[in-house]
């Protein structure tokens, strides 16, 4: 039989070695849940994230100018510095979107696949992050 790899965080180990949960799963915090039924191949893990931001990384590379503290970042670098106090945020960056908007980057949030963002030079980080957070819910 062959073991199929798993890709863990710090490196490369064969499903083996995976800690033992009696037909479970683990989620990120090592707390055991049930297999979905019907299905023993497929696992399900909770995320540590609650939103992914895609970048397209082609748009990054023609983008006249940079983002971050002194303008020197890329958006994605500067994105992931600015939202590590802001929640739980993945920003990702894609080959290309297929969109390329001259002197703009595209960006998409996984919550709203029908919505590009198109990020113009000029922006400043706080415009980007009041316009791709949430608005805070009013009590």
């Amino acid at each position: 039989m062959i073991v199929p790899p798993v890709f863990t965080k710090r490196k490369f180990a064969f499903a083996g070695s995976m800690p033992k949960c009696q037909g479970g799963i683990l989620d990120h915090a090592g707390n055991q849940k049930m297999a979905a039924k019907g299905n023993s191949h497929i696992r399900e893990i909770s995320a540590k994230w609650d939103e992914v931001l895609l970048v397209c990384r082609k748009c990054s590379r023609k983008f006249p100018g940079g983002f971050g503290k002194k303008g020197e970042q890329r958006l994605e670098k500067a994105l992931k510095s600015e939202l590590k106090t802001k929640g739980r945020y993945k920003v990702v960056p894609v080959s290309c979107l297929d969109i390329c908007p001259k002197h703009a980057i595209c960006l998409v949030r996984a919550s709203e696949p029908g919505t590009v963002h198109l990020i113009k030079s000029g922006a400043t980080m706080e415009d980007v992050i009041e316009t791709l957070l949430p608005a805070p819910a009013e009590q």
